[in-house]
């Protein structure tokens, strides 16, 4: 889901076990005033109030309370996603290129002329 952040912070921090991790804080347009936590890595650090993320929030209960939560997406599923819109604008032009007209032979000049129009011609 994509959301438009209104606050964003990350806070480095240390686990009752001694390994260090960051917490993401966020609030959005969508959820007004309401806390949403999360862990923090090098994505949510480039994050700043306005951007729009993508993210996937959900409910956690711990200790007979309900918080709310989100999951920011790896960094390799943003890499594959961002793989997969570039072969769709790929497939796009491939299509385009395929409608065109080209002379049967492009290496001689014949039919060339014709294929670039009276503009070419004014020039030779």
């Amino acid at each position: 889901m994509k959301v438009k952040l209104t606050y964003v912070n990350n806070e480095d921090k240390v686990s009752k076990n001694g390994k260090p991790y960051t917490r993401c804080s966020i609030k959005t347009e969508g959820t007004g005033d309401e806390w949403i936590n999360g862990f923090g890595n090098e994505t949510t650090k480039t994050w700043n109030p306005g951007d729009e993320v993508e993210v996937r929030l959900f409910d956690e209960e711990y200790e007979g309370k309900t918080y709310k939560k989100f999951e920011a997406p790896k960094p390799t599923a943003a890499a594959l996603a961002g793989i997969e819109e570039l072969r769709k604008q790929l497939a796009a032009l491939e299509a385009r290129v395929a409608d065109l007209e080209l002379p049967k032979n492009p290496a001689s000049k014949e039919g060339f002329d014709e294929f670039l129009g009276d503009d070419a011609k004014e020039t030779n």
